[in-house]
């Protein structure tokens, strides 16, 4: 019932009344069944049901008698969380397609010297089959196996830090290696 009043830009706020919800729906259903021509909801505002649905105004109304508009989805203004704008992303660019685990999962040479450099506590070969059973377990895809793998060793090191077994990896400030990292963007 929400999806179809959002559909037709009624949006209730999710802790509506069941009666209310029920209500809205039945209005709803009610209009679309008046023979109406067009393909979107009719919202009668205090003028005959008639007028509205024929369209017969001049539009040239002061806005009296105007209902204010529905909040859009995300609306702060109806408690909803904020949505995130999306990425644009440049003409003709497509997103990675993403793939399952590859099986076997082969660490490279410069995977092996990157985790030695970032991640010197992690035992690579313990963490690395851990990282295959669990996704290999999900079944999910991903656009970038060896970033993913990358993470995984980035919260482990941080794990072992954090519980104090591990020395933290020294951060230079004027390196700018990730720079050039390829992270599946």
């Amino acid at each position: 019932m929400f999806a179809a009043l959002r559909e037709a830009g009624q949006v209730l706020p999710y802790n509506a009344p069941t009666s209310t919800l029920r209500a809205a729906f039945a209005e709803l259903e009610k209009a679309s069944d008046g023979g109406v021509t067009s393909h979107g909801p009719v919202t009668v505002t205090g003028h005959e049901p008639d007028t509205a649905k024929r369209g017969t105004g001049n539009g040239e109304g002061e806005g009296q008698g105007i209902e204010p508009p529905i909040a859009p989805l995300g609306d702060q203004s109806q408690g909803q969380p904020a949505k995130k704008p999306a990425k644009a992303k440049p003409e003709g660019a497509r997103a990675k397609p993403k793939r399952p685990l590859p099986l076997p999962f082969l660490i490279t040479d410069d995977m092996l010297a990157w985790a030695k450099e970032k991640t010197p506590a992690v035992n690579v070969d313990r963490e690395t089959e851990g990282f295959i059973d669990y996704w290999k377990g999900t079944g999910e895809s991903k656009a970038d196996w060896p970033a993913t793998w990358r993470n995984r060793m980035r919260r482990m090191q941080d794990d072992l830090e954090r519980r104090g077994l591990a020395k933290p990896v020294k951060k230079d400030s004027n390196d700018t290696s990730w720079i050039e990292e390829d992270d599946g963007v």
